[in-house]
């Protein structure tokens, strides 16, 4: 585990001093308090971004992502599988048992903007499923990555999913902070027992690429 927080500073860092940050804004205002700022900043632009943007933490994208990684790496992909599938299985749980109501029953009775054609959620909201999805299956393609300057570019696509969230008004600021601090547990436990039982079950390189080419050759 020291291991993996040492070489995924870039990620880690970063993301740790956010939530600090963002730690005070919790407390000190009402829950809805930032999604009313945001908002009231709606335009055109931003509803189309961040309605696609949240994409990325949706359990079908990372399940196609996983398919993909399939023909690249079997380790890479058995790594993203495992980790995603346990913390939706968490936050799934966690719903259950908080059961907070969504920004659409909190402002039921104000003049919100929303964005037409979406599907809104009522209930358990707490804590975002979708940005703890894409924290943790961003946080271990950084993990496997072996460019520094990648490890940080992977931060940016579970922040986004983070503010989509808000933005479309299915979550609250509360709900995508937990989303992205349990991502990254979720990934920083996970990650070590799984890598060395990828090392020791699954040979390196091997995908479904190197399979299709070898029965190729062999005919």
């Amino acid at each position: 585990m020291k291991q993996i927080i040492r070489e995924n500073k870039a990620f880690i860092l970063p993301m740790v001093v956010l939530l600090l940050c963002t730690l005070p804004f919790l407390f000190l205002y009402d829950k809805g308090a930032f999604s009313l700022w945001l908002n009231a900043r709606h335009n055109t632009t931003a509803d189309v971004c961040f309605r696609y943007i949240t994409w990325l933490g949706d359990g079908w994208t990372i399940t196609i992502f996983c398919v993909v990684l399939l023909f690249i790496s079997f380790r890479k992909a058995f790594m993203v599988s495992i980790v995603s599938i346990f913390s939706a299985l968490c936050i799934s749980v966690i719903k259950n048992l908080v059961q907070e109501p969504r920004p659409s029953m909190y402002f039921r009775d104000m003049p919100m903007h929303y964005i037409e054609g979406l599907q809104l959620y009522h209930g358990m909201s707490f804590p975002s499923g979708h940005t703890a999805g894409a924290c943790t299956f961003f946080f271990i393609l950084a993990i496997l990555s072996k460019k520094k300057s990648w490890k940080f570019l992977w931060l940016l696509p579970p922040l986004l999913v983070a503010v989509s969230r808000v933005y479309l008004l299915q979550h609250f600021l509360i709900d995508v902070w937990a989303g992205l601090l349990f991502g990254m547990i979720f990934t920083i436990l996970l990650a070590p027992a799984l890598m060395r039982f990828a090392e020791k079950r699954i040979p390196e390189g091997r995908s479904l690429r190197s399979i299709f080419r070898k029965e190729a050759l062999n005919k």
